[in-house]
């Protein structure tokens, strides 16, 4: 389940969520001071495959989603490289 919390003061509309970049869902809004939640199977990519989480790793996240001033917000969510990449400094 991905939940997202909308802490600010505005609300958030035409909102998109990727999973490593393929895989999307979107909601209309998520209003200020209100959470959304989503399972993760409901995810979709392009030829309408669903995001399978017992099989694949999250490595990205993105929100964007436009302001009620017309000013677009884009949120990423930084993870930790894990395994001997993220242990010995190996690449990204």
């Amino acid at each position: 389940m991905l939940t997202v919390y909308n802490a600010t003061s505005q609300d958030w509309n035409d909102v998109k969520i990727f999973l490593n970049t393929y895989y999307r869902v979107v909601t209309p809004k998520i209003a200020a001071g209100s959470q959304f939640k989503a399972p993760l199977d409901v995810f979709v990519e392009a030829y309408g495959r669903r995001f399978e989480f017992a099989r694949t790793q999250i490595r990205a996240l993105q929100l964007t989603a436009t302001l009620p001033g017309g000013q677009p917000l884009v949120l990423d969510k930084a993870f930790q490289v894990g395994g001997l990449a993220g242990a010995l400094g190996g690449k990204k």
